[in-house]
């Protein structure tokens, strides 16, 4: 194709980017353009599916035959979300009117990432927990010429992360209510012997009764299975590195090393969510993936003593110990101290722990969601809503002499955390 013009074989755009068909002849814009030509296209595509690995059906482990149906089934209302090679989409079923998340994979980028394996943990995984309350429910599964599709249960909640980005939770009584639900789904989905691997705010989603849903499976593990893989990580015709998946701020360090993956590694990321919970940022940062891994590798997490009480750091600690053999078990996290308020096993409301947000916490919560909002001059707003908030702060008689002092602590920290929000500086413990 050395030479020859880009332009969409549909509607012939040429200022945007392309790829092509899988055939190498033609070139598209997107997904959408590529859809509609392909009744014209098909005829002279050279492009032959049948010397492609099956996508839909695990290789290792054979499945029932699944009713057919079609993407036409579903009206697509907005666009949720988009990932290496998929789009999420909010749809509703023509004949029921029920809404639902429907993920449409892309086959061809899914092939050119070497992802397909991927496709067939996440749906093994999600067959296997189709009972647990705490995970994403699969309805559906088919295909087309260029995508599959896996339709969902729609959880209009949103992300957890949306929650405590850059800011983090401040009040502790939602921050452990949310964390006791992520523990009971972690511990749910071990017993199966499955191990997320991808532990991270943005993999937790909330339903309209703040409940958490688990999603994303592509890169979990099945101790119980293991004929049934992951795609894992690799370039094209070098060794697959079976166990470095995940998100670099949440891998422990046994992944990184691309030594082992298993159940403790789901306990070191619920320990950099639970720092994440308490301060708004994961507890090693970087400015790429290699500054991230050598700093989870060597360095000490930071802890700051007006955020993390003695307990609370304690627990981080021992989560992230680097020996997973030495490492806490999720069992034990449960019985550990800081959580000598909460029963596992009967969970309080929602409703009953916004109840325990203290006068202090509703104050900075306050703050927090001014900071959250801003509409016009970023770096001007800030200094205006900081300035006026430890004024504020000084007129609150209700506050000791202690709580004063650590109410200027957390306004300074949520300047920084608002700078960082707003793109204005990058956040480092280390500042």
């Amino acid at each position: 194709m050395e030479g020859v013009k880009k332009e969409c074989n549909k509607c012939q755009k040429t200022d945007v980017d392309f790829f092509k068909c899988a055939c190498g002849n033609v070139f598209y814009c997107g997904r959408d353009c590529q859809k509609a030509d392909w009744k014209e296209h098909k005829p002279v595509c050279n492009y032959k599916p049948e010397t492609k690995p099956k996508i839909e059906e695990a290789p290792q482990q054979k499945e029932k035959a699944e009713a057919p149906s079609k993407a036409e089934n579903y009206t697509k209302i907005r666009k949720a979300g988009d990932g290496n090679f998929s789009e999420i989409w909010l749809v509703e079923k023509k004949d029921t009117k029920e809404q639902y998340a429907l993920k449409i994979i892309n086959i061809q980028r899914l092939r050119q990432l070497h992802k397909e394996n991927d496709v067939v943990m996440e749906v093994h995984c999600l067959n296997r927990l189709a009972d647990c309350e705490n995970v994403i429910n699969l309805h559906e599964r088919f295909k087309d010429e260029l995508s599959l599709y896996l339709v969902m249960e729609y959880v209009p909640g949103g992300e957890l992360w949306d929650r405590l980005r850059s800011f983090g939770f401040i009040a502790e009584s939602l921050l452990k209510y949310f964390f006791a639900h992520l523990v009971k789904a972690v511990e749910v989905i071990h017993s199966r012997g499955i191990v997320h691997r991808d532990l991270k705010p943005e993999n937790v989603m909330l339903d309209l009764n703040n409940k958490i849903k688990l999603i994303d499976f592509g890169t979990a593990r099945d101790l119980e299975h293991p004929e049934v893989k992951g795609a894992g990580n690799s370039a094209r015709g070098k060794r697959i590195f079976e166990h470095f998946v995940g998100t670099p701020h949440y891998m422990a360090p046994e992944c990184v090393r691309n030594r082992d993956s298993n159940k403790k590694s789901d306990v070191w990321s619920l320990g950099c969510i639970l720092y994440q919970f308490i301060a708004g940022y994961p507890p090693y940062l970087g400015g790429s993936d290699y500054l991230i891994f050598q700093k989870s590798q060597e360095k000490a997490a930071i802890f700051d003593s007006f955020l993390f009480g003695p307990e609370a750091r304690e627990l981080i600690e021992l989560t992230l110990e680097r020996d997973f053999e030495k490492r806490i078990s999720l069992d034990d996290v449960k019985k550990h101290a800081y959580f000598k308020d909460v029963d596992f096993e009967n969970i309080i409301s929602y409703e009953e722990a916004v109840k325990k947000i203290s006068p202090f916490e509703e104050f900075l919560i306050g703050v927090k969601e001014k900071l959250s909002n801003l509409n016009g001059n970023e770096e001007e707003s800030i200094n205006n809503i900081i300035n006026q908030s430890k004024e504020g702060l000084k007129q609150r008689t209700d506050f000791d002499e202690a709580l004063q002092a650590k109410g200027q602590k957390w306004l300074g920290l949520l300047k920084r955390q608002a700078r960082a929000h707003w793109h204005l500086e990058d956040f480092d413990w280390h500042a």
